[in-house]
């Protein structure tokens, strides 16, 4: 009996989606782009205010003139549609300098994107769930926060902010960059087999040569023929 041999062709593809709901990296030299807002209340006019460092960095601090001056100052973001999110969380990158008060990270499902949010909306404190701040407060350096879980505020309208304090005592210099929300990629993988005799003959003409051959007309000849004389199985692998 004459034996066939078969070559398993094999191509695949594979394709990662990225969901990127937020992106605030200051590049732009703004605090404010891209829907941000600055909330500042204290003693002296505009210190510790959230303002620009080296034109991409977001700096907070009530330090001025040898003096430390009691204020409170909050980094507001624009409203970010979660409604098709899995699994968000939110990173950042943070750094300390000085002795202070901690900074604060909060997040609302109804803050109204306009008032003072000391007044309006209700915020969660997220501070004890951000897995990484910058603790060394005596040289500077930032540090990925690490992810922060955003699952259970998962809606159309969430808002995270920031909240800086400030005493006349005291107060550190915080500085933040690369606030993203995202989540994990979704990857798409397709994969592709095919069986092709090693001895294949059509209406006398034997073409196993060119099937042995990886090249492009050994793909059209199979569309042409439509599989017929192969055994083809196509299987795909999703991430939901």
């Amino acid at each position: 009996m004459k034996k066939l041999l078969f070559f398993l062709c094999f191509f695949s593809i594979s394709v990662s989606f990225f969901s990127q709901y937020l992106i605030k990296n200051f590049d732009d030299g703004s605090i404010t782009s891209g829907g941000w807002q600055t909330f500042w209340s204290g003693a002296n006019p505009n210190i510790g205010e959230w303002e620009i460092l080296f034109g991409n960095i977001a700096k907070a601090s009530n330090y001025s003139n040898f003096n430390n001056y009691a204020c409170e100052s909050w980094l507001v973001s624009p409203s970010i549609d979660l409604s098709s999110a899995t699994a968000p969380f939110l990173i950042f990158d943070n750094d300390v300098r000085y002795m202070g008060s901690q900074l604060e990270l909060y997040i609302s499902s109804n803050y109204d994107g306009v008032s003072n949010p000391n007044v309006q909306g209700t915020w969660i404190n997220l501070t004890n769930f951000v897995q990484n701040w910058d603790s060394d407060n005596s040289s500077w350096g930032f540090v990925s926060s690490g992810n922060t879980d955003l699952t259970n505020f998962i809606s159309s309208s969430v808002t995270i902010a920031f909240k800086y304090i400030g005493t006349n005592i005291d107060g550190a210099t915080w500085e933040i960059d690369n606030i993203i929300i995202d989540e994990p990629p979704c990857k798409l993988s397709a994969a592709l087999f095919w069986y092709v005799p090693s001895h294949f003959a059509l209406y006398g003409r034997d073409y196993s040569e060119m099937l042995a051959k990886p090249k492009l007309y050994l793909v059209l000849l199979l569309l042409l023929l439509g599989f017929k004389y192969l055994q083809f199985r196509r299987s795909f692998i999703l991430c939901f």
